[in-house]
C-alpha cells in the first residue's frame, strides 16, 4: 500500500482523496486492526510534504479551549510552527516568524504555533505570557507527541510548515525570504 501511494504521489495522482476518505469513513471502524497503524503511517508519510496537504488536528490553547487547525487557517496563508521552550533554535525561529507576522497580519496571514513540551507545561505558560504574541499558541502534551510526529518532527522539537490558502504545504522549514515571497505573491 505504501509503495502504491508513493508511486501515485510521484506521478501527481490525487491519492490523498482516498486516504482522506479512509480517514473520514473507515478509520474509526478499524482502529483495532493491525493494518490501521500502517494506513495511518502511509497517510502521514505522504501528506505532510511540499505539495501535500496539511494534516488536521485539534489541540488546546493556554485556557484549555480546543482549536482545530483547518478552522484556524481556512482560506489564509499560514505558518504552522512546532517548537518547545527548551529548544534554542525554536526560540530564534519563533522571533523571526513573529517579525513576519507583525508586518503581515492584515494580509490574511496566520501563525499557529504548537508547543511540544515534556511532562510539564509551566515553562510554556510562562514563556507565552511574557512573550505576548497574539497568534494561536497550542499545546501538545501527549506523551508520544503524535501531532508533531504526524508532521515528521520526530524527536526534534521544531519544524515549520508554510501552508497556502487551499491547504497545501508550500514549503517545509521555509526561510524568512521564502515566507515573504509567498506572502508577496498572493
Amino acid at each position: 500500500m505504501y509503495e502504491s501511494v508513493r508511486s501515485a504521489s510521484d506521478l501527481d495522482h490525487h491519492y490523498h482523496d482516498w486516504l482522506n476518505y479512509y480517514e473520514r469513513e473507515y478509520s474509526r471502524l478499524f482502529q483495532d486492526s493491525n493494518l490501521h497503524p500502517l494506513v495511518r503511517n502511509v497517510i502521514t508519510s505522504t501528506s505532510v510534504r511540499e505539495g501535500g496537504r496539511f494534516i488536521d488536528f485539534t489541540l488546546p490553547d493556554k485556557d484549555g479551549i480546543s482549536h482545530t487547525l483547518s478552522q484556524l487557517i481556512d482560506g489564509k496563508t499560514a505558518v504552522l510552527e512546532f517548537w518547545a521552550t527548551w529548544c534554542r533554535s525554536c526560540i530564534v525561529n519563533r522571533n523571526v516568524i513573529r517579525d513576519l507576522y507583525d508586518r503581515n497580519r492584515d494580509k490574511d496571514f496566520v501563525v499557529v504555533e504548537v508547543a511540544r513540551e515534556i511532562k510539564d507545561d509551566t515553562a510554556w505558560r510562562n514563556y507565552i505570557a511574557k512573550d505576548g504574541a497574539d497568534w494561536v499558541d497550542l499545546l501538545a502534551m501527549e506523551e508520544n507527541h503524535s501531532v508533531g510526529n504526524a508532521y515528521g518532527c520526530g524527536i526534534k522539537a521544531g519544524g515549520t510548515f508554510l501552508i497556502d490558502k487551499n491547504g497545501y504545504v508550500i514549503k517545509v522549514d521555509p526561510t524568512k525570504e521564502e515566507i515573504e515571497a509567498a506572502l508577496a505573491s498572493r
